[in-house]
């Protein structure tokens, strides 16, 4: 998956991994998955031009 395909300091890709027997699940609207609540993330904002203009890391 490429997630960021323009040509910048900041271009990325990687692979997407999925389970043989993984079942689909809802989540309510606001609910956090543990997996992402347990663990710090990074967020990162581009611009038009796909730079970055903010960025932090916070807990899930």
């Amino acid at each position: 998956y490429e997630h960021q395909p323009a040509h910048s300091p900041y271009r990325a890709s990687g692979p997407i991994f999925v389970r043989r027997d993984a079942q689909r699940r809802v989540l309510a609207p606001g609910e956090v998955p543990p997996y992402v609540a347990e663990r710090l993330i990074s967020l990162r904002a581009y611009d038009v031009a796909h730079l970055m203009v903010d960025a932090e890391v916070c807990e899930g």
